[in-house]
């Protein structure tokens, strides 16, 4: 579309007139001081839309057929049309022919019946969809699990030790990313366009972590709150050094608890290249002090971190010889990992879980075994409580509030029993009794 192209054609299609969208906004750069004395004749974008929405219009000789997009995809609410169709059909309405349909709406999906129906004004010829309402018409169609059976990979004759803490990290998310190859990082992310005031759980972790290693490196505060409002990491303005106080006042004694635990040594590194059965592990191990390895993260205890820090003294102990403890160390508390209290068969343990989740999603869930894990030891002290059903309820809670896209890909549309089976409930067990009880001894 151009202006002063008003050619005749019988039928005008226009496409995509929605709201925000067209007629175009002016934009203009903040320090354009032509902007704040316009004159007569200066061209706008908006005002050339609407030029042009007015040729189209005297353009069209037999029909004139306006689309634009009236329901959301995601929420399922009306939207509304560009001003200009809103304008136009008031005026129709007002000085048209009464009782005329001037908008047709359509249903959100190509398989909705109205599309079918001979009294309907809408019609469509895909037969796949017509066989999809015929479906639905019939009755409810039970959920079909998007994963079935197995798939057929080569034995795996090694195995790195980064490749382990990013599996155990996140079993679901390994084995979508690593091994289907499909990567969801983006999803459901966009570009916000209004300054933030508050930061969201993940932006407060990355940030926490950083100041703690500032604080430990004894770095100038100032200077990093600098950097970090720069970056866009931190709040701007007096909130942001408001919140910045605050934390001045909050890290320090975590900080204090790190310096006294590290303090007997620098942090080493040593490559592991081992044979465990049948599979090799090679790589390097981090976080070695030499009263034993120590793990810290400003955070409250997830059971990833236990699940990480296990595998840690798995590696520690039975690969490298180290007989010491393992110390984790959270926001909200710390642990310990005796060293008399592993072997080479519980390292074994951990590397069948992952070389099973090369085949098939693994139903090993660290926050829902976590949850088990709390609840199991409730009800040992006070025979109140029922483990297996609070874990269940952690799983529908992550597919209910979408925290983790892969799960959403992998288990949708399924209830949480029709997939959590005697697995699910022995992956749990097995997080209880070999991990939460060696790290806390029955006591938390």
């Amino acid at each position: 579309m151009l202006p002063m192209r008003s050619i005749p054609f019988k039928k005008l299609c226009l496409l995509g007139l929605n709201d925000t969208v067209f007629p175009k906004n002016d934009p203009h750069l903040p320090f354009d001081l032509l902007w704040d004395t316009r004159c007569p004749g200066d061209r706008s974008r908006r005002s050339d839309d609407r030029y042009q929405f007015l040729e189209a219009i005297l353009s069209a000789r037999g029909s004139l057929y306006l689309s634009y997009v009236g329901q959301s995809i995601r929420s399922n609410d009306s939207l509304p049309p560009s001003v200009l169709v809103s304008e136009l059909l008031e005026l129709v309405e007002l000085y048209g022919v009464e009782g005329e349909t001037l908008v047709d709406r359509h249903p959100l999906h190509g398989f909705s019946k109205s599309y079918f129906d001979k009294d309907s004004p809408l019609f469509s010829y895909d037969d796949t969809l017509l066989g999809v309402s015929k479906a639905l018409a019939g009755g409810v169609v039970p959920a079909v699990p998007w994963w079935h059976g197995r798939l057929d990979v080569e034995n795996r004759e090694s195995v790195s030790v980064e490749e382990l803490f990013l599996f155990f990290r996140n079993p679901q998310k390994y084995f979508v990313k690593q091994v289907l190859g499909i990567s969801l990082d983006g999803y459901g992310s966009s570009v916000k366009e209004h300054e933030p005031f508050t930061l969201d759980s993940l932006q407060k972790y990355l940030v926490n972590q950083e100041l703690v290693r500032s604080v430990l490196e004894g770095g100038q505060q100032d200077a990093l709150l600098g950097r970090m409002q720069i970056s866009g990491q931190w709040l701007l303005g007096r909130p942001g050094e408001v919140e910045f106080s605050a934390k001045q006042v909050e890290i320090p004694p975590f900080v204090s608890r790190v310096r006294e635990l590290i303090a007997s040594g620098q942090e080493e590194s040593e490559y592991i290249d081992i044979k465990i059965g049948d599979l090799r592990v090679t790589g390097r191990l981090d976080s070695l002090y030499p009263n034993g390895p120590f793990l810290f993260r400003y955070a409250r205890l997830k059971g990833k971190d236990l699940l990480q820090a296990w595998l840690h003294h798995c590696l520690a102990t039975v690969c490298l010889g180290r007989e010491a403890d393992t110390r984790l160390l959270m926001k909200d508390g710390e642990c310990v990992f005796p060293a008399e209290m592993v072997g080479e068969e519980d390292l074994q343990e951990l590397l069948d879980v992952f070389l099973k989740a090369q085949q098939r999603p693994p139903l090993l869930m660290t926050e829902p075994a976590m949850a088990y894990a709390e609840q199991r030891n409730k009800t040992e002290k006070k025979g109140t409580g029922d483990p297996v059903a609070k874990a269940k309820k952690a799983v529908s809670e992550f597919l209910e509030k979408r925290y983790e896209p892969e799960w959403e890909l992998l288990f949708s549309g399924q209830c949480a029993d029709d997939f959590l089976g005697d697995t699910f409930i022995d992956r749990c067990e097995w997080f209880y009794q070999s991990i939460w009880k060696r790290a806390y001894d029955g006591e938390i």
